[in-house]
Parts: C-alpha cells; sequence; structure tokens
C-alpha cells in the first residue's frame, strides 16, 4: 500500500506538466533551495513533491527548484531577462516563488549606502523598484499565476566568505533586513503579487538568525523549512485568484 502511495506521487510530479497539473516553482539564490526543499540532498536545482493538510483540504504539489547561483537582488534588477527568466518552465495556473535579497542586505545595501552617500531608505527603494519591475516582466504575459516574494531571511554573524564580505555590524545588517523586508511587503501590496515574510520564524529576540534553525552559516536549516512551505500554500490558498488547485 506504501510503494503504491509513493509510486503514484512519483507519476504525479514527472507528469505534472503533461496531465495539467499546477506547480510550485521557486527561483533564486540558494536560500531557493534550503528554504524549499523537500530531498536534503543532491544539487541545488531539485524536482520533489510537497504535501500537506488545510483547514479546506489536503493539498499536494510537484515543487521545482531553480538556483540560479549567488545572484543579487540589485543583479535581478538591474539586467532583467539577461538573469531571471521563467519561461519555458512555468505555466499558467501555477505558483512562481522568487528568492532573492539576503547577499544584498550582507554585502551591498550598507556599503551603497556610504560609498555614494545615499540613504538607506532611497538604497532600499530604488533596488526593490528594479526587482519588482523584472519579476512583472517575467509573469505579466501569464494569464494566472500566483506569484510570491519570499523575504530575505534575517541576517547572522556567520558564514561569511572573502568572495561576499560583509559589511557592517550584526545590528546595522538587522536594521537593513527589517527595512528591506517592509520596503517589499509595502510595495508588494500595491500589486496583486503575495508578499512571503518568514522573519518571525527564524529571528532571536535581537531580530538576527536564531543559529539553532540555521545550517550554521546564512540560510534555514533544511530540517526547519516545512513552515515556509506551510506559509507558503495557506497564503496562496487563500489568494483570490486561487482555485485551490495545488
Amino acid at each position: 500500500m506504501l510503494l503504491n502511495k509513493w509510486f503514484l506521487l512519483v507519476l504525479f510530479c514527472i507528469y505534472a506538466n503533461e496531465v495539467g497539473c499546477y506547480a510550485v516553482h521557486v527561483f533564486g539564490d540558494s536560500h531557493a533551495y534550503f528554504c524549499f526543499s523537500n530531498k536534503n540532498r543532491g544539487t541545488f536545482d531539485e524536482n520533489s513533491s510537497f504535501c500537506m493538510k488545510l483547514d479546506d483540504g489536503d493539498f499536494c504539489a510537484p515543487f521545482y527548484i531553480h538556483h540560479l547561483g549567488p545572484i543579487t537582488m540589485h543583479r535581478v534588477g538591474r539586467d532583467g531577462f539577461g538573469i531571471l527568466d521563467i519561461r519555458g518552465h512555468v505555466k499558467d495556473g501555477d505558483t512562481v516563488v522568487f528568492s532573492f535579497g539576503e547577499i544584498d542586505v550582507r554585502c551591498h545595501i550598507g556599503k551603497q549606502r556610504d560609498a555614494q552617500g545615499r540613504s538607506a531608505d532611497e538604497v532600499i527603494k530604488t533596488l526593490v523598484s528594479s526587482y519588482l519591475k523584472t519579476i512583472s516582466e517575467n509573469v505579466h504575459k501569464y494569464k494566472k499565476l500566483d506569484v510570491v516574494i519570499l523575504g530575505p531571511v534575517p541576517p547572522s554573524d556567520m558564514g561569511h566568505t572573502a568572495f561576499f564580505p560583509v559589511y557592517g555590524s550584526l545590528s546595522e545588517r538587522v536594521l537593513l533586513n527589517s527595512l528591506l523586508n517592509d520596503a517589499l511587503k509595502a510595495e508588494i501590496d500595491k500589486t496583486d503579487f503575495h508578499f512571503l515574510d518568514i522573519r518571525d520564524l527564524f529571528q532571536n529576540s535581537e531580530g538576527s538568525f536564531e543559529l539553532s534553525l540555521s545550517d550554521g552559516s546564512v540560510h534555514v536549516n533544511i530540517a526547519y523549512n516545512r513552515v515556509i512551505k506551510e506559509r507558503l500554500f495557506s497564503l496562496v490558498s487563500k489568494a483570490p485568484n486561487s482555485d485551490n488547485s495545488l
């Protein structure tokens, strides 16, 4: 009986696009994998599935994680389709999640503020505007999508590398992370997109990453990412344009 259940689930995932089932596609940096992986093994790209129970029924959907590398929110906004192109992967009715911004908080926003004599609010406003413009250009030709923007995870003092040197104190980055998440939410509230805020799930009392829930670096520990997917499913299942097909 158990074998039959898993066999049918595998078939469901493999043939989802062919039979018209809706799927979840996550595009982003490494956080796309750590926040949404259902396997905890293999490469950052992933084809898998996730099921859960909601008050209004059981939901199950294929998950496709498209890891684009260590790409910043700034680069998505600057390079447009040159760096983010969902065409050929996503079909009408799917849920599409975009996961960028942690690197911007860790390395770039504070540096741009100080090097160019700009305010943090102005840097973030420009960043968010360009980022959402690229996302809008990616999705506007679809008739129906649930579009979800994942807010960056809380910052930490772990996982710093020479390739992405951290800029600013942890308390500074906590503030910048809060400003970026709030700015994203404010702009997304003006659209048909949905904002997936996960700060409360992983931050400590100081607003930084609760290290016991991390991978020892800047990512969510995959063992604790189910709450993100549950929040995602709850979010899109209640969306006005959703028919609960996930």
